[in-house]
């Protein structure tokens, strides 16, 4: 009788522990996903955005001046597609701005969520192997999703502020030679 019970202590124990290592692994695992989650958001608050808000606002101007003058567009087929670029900096900068601000809200979000489920684990909150490694691996795909869009942000960043300085005093030229002259008129 008492080996039985000796046993069966043996047992608990050796079920415990293989529980709290499993759940000291998650741990361990939910403390790496906050740190690359601390690294995203100073990754994004590195983009310089500021200076995209200024491109914003200087190409929105112009294509709104485009939009409501009457003008004849040269025939030169080289400024017909930098006209077409410059008009699809206006609509790419919103786009990102947008994208740029709901990320930062999904990466505090994401943040919150890790440190909730560090919390969970840690407390015991969490119960049965495969619920923990669900509720990591859907943290974990969150993650790789925000890296995702992060590298977007960025090359979408220098793909604009490229297109702008290439195409900006072009346009502004022809901002002032053709289309204020024809206004004027």
């Amino acid at each position: 009788m008492n080996k039985i019970i000796i046993l069966s202590i043996i047992i608990v124990l050796a079920a415990f522990s293989c529980k709290n290592k499993l759940e000291n692994e998650y741990i361990d695992k939910t403390d790496s996903l906050l740190v690359i989650v601390d690294d995203f958001l100073i990754e994004i608050q590195n983009i310089d955005i500021d200076s995209i808000k200024i491109i914003q606002k200087q190409v929105t101007e112009n294509v709104e001046i485009f939009k409501n003058t009457y003008f004849e567009m040269p025939d030169d087929k080289q400024f017909m597609i930098d006209f077409g670029n410059y008009a699809n900096v206006h609509k790419s900068i919103k786009h990102l701005l947008r994208d740029y601000n709901s990320l930062i809200k999904e990466i505090n979000l994401s943040k919150t969520q890790i440190t909730g489920l560090k919390h969970d684990l840690s407390h015991g909150l969490i119960n049965g192997v495969d619920s923990i490694k669900i509720y990591f691996d859907d943290e974990h795909k969150a993650v790789n999703f925000m890296n995702a869009q992060i590298k977007s942000i960025n090359e979408a960043v220098k793909k604009n502020k490229r297109l702008y300085k290439k195409l900006h005093d072009k346009m502004e030229k022809f901002k002032n030679d053709v289309v204020l002259k024809t206004d004027s008129e």
